[in-house]
């Protein structure tokens, strides 16, 4: 680091331990300034600038309020650092940490100096801040205080920006136009702004658009906790102009020192409408309610693709809540509130996709997350009935960014458990890929579709699924008249159905890491679509707005996922228990597929058997548990196709094997598909009450799983309840559109409604995914050979007959 990145911008950087050393030169303005001209007067310029800021009160914003993101590289190591500057009226704090790129590099380095060392180079975190009165430092979790000479050495700069605009006309500046000259053969005018006691700055302005391209001025040397006698001059530059919370801010800036570039700083965003936390400029302490000594891991329930946690309110019985990053406050269910006397006071009005809402604001004194404790945390009160119904279980409460942000979080699908660690002191993960979000209120990052389509998506870990915009969606479905749009119903914040469609992108790419054919979800409905034109809704998980586009978890479980909250940003690392569950995944699909389609039992045994190897040796009960449902299954077809009641008795067996598994490791996903296949074995023996009662019991923990969805339309069927039938046939084919099973019914029930276009359809489908499937082939080609594809419904009051299809599979 170099001695000169001790200066202190508003949208710079300092160096703290350079402070010390003396600054060396800084790169002049071309020499040859004018007098002033009689045609201009400095009342002109400095208003004509303004305007060209946006005014006043937009440029005035960014001393008043605003959080600045970027990266500093040093000119002379090439060190970059992620770079926070946070201001509040004359309170500031600049937060700088190495990036991975520069740890890497000084690995690099320190190998090609001879040195041996087997691990990256760590991390070092450093912050500075002035809270008004005081100044501090933090340097790895060391805090110190500032002398009074250092402190006025820093906050004297922090007043030489371009805001210095805003000082116009108030008392104790002096705005002194100098002429017209050249800055690197840019036209300017020179204006020097001067205050009692501080050396004068001297502003150049381009003269086409009078924005600053760049400011010079003296400083003094601070040596040790010191002033210095010696002074040294300092030049900014200030490029790359771009729209930003209202007003023009230089994404680019180089500082020079006795006419040698010691840093450039890059920003990636600017905010002025999120609050700036007073807490932030005040000198850390240990032992407030949202910092941590060590990481708290905080297991969570993953059944359904939704990160559930156990806790607990003002010591309650345990709970569960969702943790949701596109929720920005902590919501607790009415009746929850109720229950644990929770005060209401105030309201709070939150925009849903289907029109507002209001919830009611509150305080809970104690919040527990497993073992991490926190105090008086805000939240608010609403009814939250209907998502609990949507999940099959009861959720107390959904945990916001408001809770989140205050840590550096990890969540890691694989374990599966979220990583609470202290957001100051905890080292970043070094090899990681890092991609920027816009807010912390509504984390946005970037992807890219299909290689070209850039897309700014809302990451939320309260989504289940994966959802763009229907504008978006129809440039990826297609024109293809065989691809039937299925949908099913989600919920929103209010508790009203929102009707889904789903779409697959071929590529989606965030950090420069592809995944592959990614389902999205969109809004198919009419009432979506209208609500995506008027309403002003709040981003993420319930909060989900037609107009929006989400990167839920099913898009994230194949990382490791870091929220650094600090700095903006997420950091991904390959998960690796991602493979392995790919190796068991893939083996149990082949087993699947030889027994669903191809009715192969030796092929499927060998397949569950394969994988279930590979679960016992990873000690993997969860996937064992499938496993065991999976032969449970198998055995039950072979009794029920082979006319071998043995095979029933080691279904069951099995079936209660993968039960107790499921169960002692909370899978309620997996205890749903398992109780939903043994209610088939049920109704094969006749057992029509305990079919009943086993499938009722699988819907609630597996709600969300396409076969268990099948299972019941099979039910239904039986007791023709046809309609019935076609609503969780939808669902499973939305959820899963090429199960094959859900595929079949789906043409069976189209006969039974005769339905003919849909039945053709349908088969098309069947074929796109099941090329080889000669009953699907031959089916249509009867159909669209006689023309029945144009026949008309029936007439009214003609009596809906069974069809006699045998659905392949079934």
């Amino acid at each position: 680091m170099t001695a000169a990145l001790a200066v202190v911008l508003a949208f710079s950087s300092v160096v703290p331990n350079a402070l010390a050393q003396d600054a060396t030169a800084s790169a002049a303005p071309a020499s040859g300034t004018s007098s002033a001209a009689q045609d201009v007067k400095v009342d002109d310029i400095v208003t004509r600038a303004l305007t060209a800021y946006g005014g006043r009160e937009a440029l005035t914003a960014l001393e008043a309020n605003s959080t600045a993101y970027g990266k500093q590289t040093a000119t002379d190591t090439g060190q970059t650092l992620v770079y926070r500057c946070e201001r509040k009226g004359n309170k500031w704090r600049i937060d700088l940490e190495s990036s991975s790129e520069s740890a890497d590099a000084a690995v690099t380095a320190g190998g090609d100096a001879g040195a041996a060392s087997s691990s990256a180079a760590p991390r070092t975190s450093t912050s500075t801040a002035y809270d008004g009165v005081n100044a501090w430092q933090s340097v790895g979790g060391e805090v110190s205080n500032l002398s009074p000479d250092k402190l006025v050495w820093l906050d004297e700069q922090q007043q030489r920006q371009p805001t210095l605009l805003t000082r116009f006309q108030e008392k104790g500046y002096n705005f002194v136009l100098m002429g017209r000259t050249q800055y690197k053969q840019i036209p300017v005018y020179a204006i020097e702004v001067s205050k009692e006691g501080a050396s004068p700055t001297t502003l150049f302005l381009d003269q086409n658009n009078y924005l600053v391209v760049a400011s010079s001025y003296d400083l003094d040397t601070v040596s040790g906790d010191a002033k210095a006698s010696a002074k040294i001059p300092v030049s900014i530059e200030y490029s790359e102009y771009r729209p930003a919370a209202g007003t023009l801010v230089p994404f680019k800036q180089l500082q020079f020192s006795n006419n040698n570039q010691v840093s450039q700083l890059e920003l990636s965003s600017v905010n002025t409408a999120t609050p700036v936390d007073e807490g932030l400029f005040n000198r850390p302490t240990n032992g407030t309610a949202y910092r941590v000594s060590r990481p708290v891991s905080v297991p969570f329930d993953y059944s359904q693709r939704e990160i559930v946690m156990k806790g607990r309110i003002n010591g309650s019985e345990e709970l569960e809540f969702l943790l949701d990053t596109g929720a920005s406050d902590t919501i607790i269910d009415r009746r929850v509130a109720a229950e644990h006397y929770l005060t209401k006071f105030g309201q709070y009005d939150i925009a849903a996709m289907s029109g507002m809402v209001t919830a009611r604001s509150s305080s809970i004194k104690r919040l527990e997350l497993g073992n991490l404790l926190m105090n008086d945390v805000p939240a608010r009160i609403l009814d939250l009935s209907a998502q609990s119904r949507q999940m099959g279980k009861p959720i107390a409460g959904i945990i916001g960014t408001n809770v989140i942000s205050k840590f550096l979080v990890t969540l890691d699908y694989g374990k599966p458990a979220v990583i609470f660690a202290d957001i100051d002191s905890t080292p970043r993960p070094a090899k990681a890929a890092a991609t920027p979000f816009t807010q912390k209120q509504a984390p946005f990052v970037k992807t890219i579709f299909n290689g070209k389509d850039e897309q700014v998506l809302l990451f939320d870990t309260g989504a289940a699924f994966n959802h763009i915009p229907p504008n978006v969606a129809q440039r990826y479905l297609g024109s293809d008249p065989a691809n039937v749009r299925h949908s099913t119903e989600g919920t929103g914040l209010d508790g009203r159905p929102l009707q889904l469609g789903t779409v697959v992108i071929d590529s989606v790419t965030i950090a420069g890491l592809p995944a592959r054919k990614v389902s999205f979800t969109f809004p198919s409905g009419a009432e979506a679509l209208k609500a995506a034109t008027k309403s002003g809704g709040r981003e993420g998980g319930f909060f989900q707005d037609s107009r929006l586009g989400i990167l839920g978890n099913p898009f994230f479980q194949n990382f490791i996922v870091t929220i650094d909250y600090k700095f903006n940003r997420l950091l991904l690392q390959p998960n690796p228990a991602v493979k392995l569950h790919a190796e068991i995944e893939q083996a149990l699909n082949m087993g699947d597929e030889k027994l669903v389609v191809r009715r192969d039992f030796r092929l499927a045994e060998l397949a569950y058997q394969k994988a279930m190897m590979i679960a016992d040796s990873s000690h993997d009960v969860k996937e064992q548990a499938r496993l065991s449902g999976r032969l449970g299954n198998l055995r039950r077809v072979m009794a029920k196709d082979l006319n071998r009641p043995e095979h029933s008795k080691a279904a069951y067996d099995y079936f209660v094997r993968g039960q107790e598994k499921a169960r002692s490791v909370h899978a309620q996903d997996v205890e749903g598909r398992i109780l939903a296949d043994w209610s088939l074995l049920y109704i094969d023996n006749g057992q029509l009450a305990e079919a009943k009662q086993t499938i009722d019991r699988a819907l609630l923990l597996a709600p969300q799983d396409p076969n268990v969805n099948v299972d019941i339309a099979v039910h239904l069927y039986k007791q023709r309840l046809f309609p019935e039938a076609q609503k969780y046939i939808e669902k499973a084919l939305f959820l899963d559109p090429n199960n094959w099973q859900a595929l079949w019914y789906q043409v069976k029930l189209s006969e039974n409604f005769y339905d003919t276009p849909r039945v053709v359809a349908t088969l098309k489908e069947i074929l796109r995914f099941y090329p080889w499937s000669k009953t699907a082939s031959d089916k249509l080609r009867s159909l669209t050979g006689s023309g029945a594809a144009a026949a008309a419904s029936p007439a009214s009051g003609q009596s809906v007959q069974q069809q006699h299809l045998v659905v392949p599979g079934r």
